[in-house]
């Protein structure tokens, strides 16, 4: 006999013993159903689905049940239409016919008003794993799911990815006090989404965790830039539309470190030009201007101004006055003196001042 031949026939056999051995439990419930009354009869549960080995067991097994014991078998029945895997609870918990009863009524509840939010609920992570924590602790988790919907719905219609919607509404359902924190991530993602940057995420959840670390900081940075500094925002936005995410984070963070140097440094010459044509009589605006365009052409225009008091002589000196750069020794005598004279209003002026505060 061949080796293929043998294979067979022992495959068929251990079919065979299998199909015998249901056979076996399926006559034994039978006998005992026909010794039960006809109302109860009318009201043995029905195999629904496939007649698979695995099907045919489980109801054989739920026929048993319900004829030793009618309530715990209503109570199961009662939450597996509604979809909840039953065989990891607590045999007592079928006890309860009132408990069961409602936590079936509040997933129906659920479906009726946001279908897709039901698979995530009966999932072994929810629904289940409180009712093992805790008939009360399940009860609580259930009601606070129930009042969020609204909140679910929206996370599931936003234009996020598909991936990425199924983990956060599994996020939040599984453990309900964290929605608003599914919903900060949702909003990274659209604002990131927003900025042209495409969100490449795998089905995977280790995939989908990573993406979440990587959204807070992306879409802090996109905040930082399109509200610090809204022009270079705009400039940005189309030349980072091809990149990879991981890119796009290290080309916005190198643009807000220059822009946030430049204002720094922007910032400083401003008050200093400020100061020194304040000193000579002029009016001067009191506060900066707060885009750095804006920031940039009232620099140069306070600078122009003070090339005009003091010239260029003038203002090599005083910056040496300031401690800002070294002595200006390519000065001849007639130029340091020329600055000294542009100079004189404002070391007057700073002399009267601190004069009065002494």
């Amino acid at each position: 006999m061949s080796p293929l031949h043998f294979d067979l026939l022992s495959s068929l056999h251990s079919a065979s013993a299998e199909v015998d051995d249901l056979c076996r439990r399926a006559r034994k419930v039978q006998e005992q159903a026909q010794r039960l009354e006809e109302p109860q009869k009318q009201s043995m549960p029905t195999l629904t689905g496939r007649w698979s080995k695995a099907a045919l067991t489980a109801h054989i097994e739920m026929l048993q049940e319900w004829i030793r014991d009618p309530v715990r078998s209503r109570n199961r029945q009662s939450l597996q239409q509604v979809g909840v895997n039953t065989h990891s609870l607590p045999e007592e918990f079928f006890d309860e016919t009132e408990r069961a009863e409602a936590f079936a009524d509040q997933v129906r509840a659920v479906t009726e008003r946001f279908e897709p939010l039901q698979q995530f609920l009966v999932s072994d992570e929810a629904l289940p794993t409180w009712i093992r924590s805790g008939f009360d602790q399940a009860d609580t988790n259930l009601t606070e799911v129930v009042n969020n919907v609204p909140r679910y719905e929206r996370l599931w219609t936003s234009n996020n990815p598909e991936a990425l919607k199924r983990y956060l509404i599994f996020f939040g359902v599984s453990q309900p006090g964290k929605i608003a924190e599914a919903e900060e991530i949702s909003r990274q993602a659209e604002t990131v989404s927003n900025f042209g940057i495409t969100l490449s995420v795998h089905e995977e959840i280790e995939d989908v965790e990573m993406l979440c670390g990587m959204l807070a900081s992306l879409s802090g940075l996109i905040v930082t830039l399109s509200e610090n500094f809204p022009e270079e925002s705009a400039s940005l936005q189309d030349s980072i539309s091809s990149e990879s995410m991981e890119r796009a984070k290290e080309i916005i963070e190198e643009k807000v470190r220059q822009c946030e140097e430049e204002r720094t440094a922007l910032l400083s010459q401003w008050h200093d030009l400020r100061n020194s044509l304040s000193l000579l009589g002029e009016n001067i605006e009191s506060s900066p201007p707060q885009t750095l365009p804006s920031l940039r052409v009232s620099v140069e225009k306070l600078r122009n101004e003070s090339n005009s008091k003091l010239g260029a002589e003038g203002i090599a000196l005083l910056g040496f006055l300031r401690e800002q750069r070294d002595f200006p020794s390519e000065l001849s005598n007639e130029a340091i003196e020329r600055a000294l004279i542009s100079l004189r209003p404002l070391i007057l002026r700073a002399i009267k001042e601190e004069s009065h505060d002494a």
